[in-house]
């Protein structure tokens, strides 16, 4: 069971302010459980820079899916 992939949802829209604090929080949570993870962030048509900053995020990040 320790081989199971955690999957965590993150709905966002228009959180330009906080997503990237929020992406870091919840990977350094995951990080701790030593177990596989990916973080999968549904973007709901945000009209500011989230998306922007979900990419950017993402690049080095294999494990982060927008």
């Amino acid at each position: 069971m320790l081989n199971e992939l955690i999957s965590v949802i993150i709905p966002a829209y228009n959180e330009e302010k906080i997503i990237a604090n929020s992406i870091d929080s919840v990977e350094k949570c995951l990080l701790s459980l030593k177990r596989p993870f990916e973080i999968i962030i549904i973007n709901d048509a945000s009209n500011d820079k989230t998306l922007e900053i979900l990419t950017e995020e993402g690049k080095n990040k294999p494990y982060i899916r927008v």
